[in-house]
């Protein structure tokens, strides 16, 4: 089932250099613009081929759509929950963003 999660990929295969960061950087200073809405986190995996995926929760994707959307692929995902590698909360207020994954 999908949902309203959003998912980017910066694959290593066809971007080796590809980095997350400056785009995690840009995410922070919405949140904080913003005033720090409840609900807004953006989590990231790492996976096996070293592919960097974001998943950003409905309200971030609320909050970043209009400013991101055309400047990177990617897709609507379901939540990342039992993901065979781990997801950390890379923007997003502790332990309150975890509950977003249960």
């Amino acid at each position: 089932m999908i949902d309203n999660w959003y998912a980017i990929t910066f694959p290593q295969a066809k971007f080796p250099f590809a980095e997350a960061e400056p785009l995690l950087k840009f995410v922070d200073e919405i949140w904080e613009r913003n005033n720090y809405p409840a609900g807004f986190s953006v989590f990231q995996e790492i996976d096996e081929t070293y592919d960097k995926i974001l998943y950003f929760s409905p309200t971030a994707w609320d909050y970043c759509r209009e400013q991101v959307e055309s400047g990177y692929d990617g897709r609507y995902c379901t939540k990342p929950i039992n993901h065979p590698k781990p997801v950390v909360c890379m923007v997003g207020v502790y332990p309150g963003s975890q509950a977003l994954l249960q």
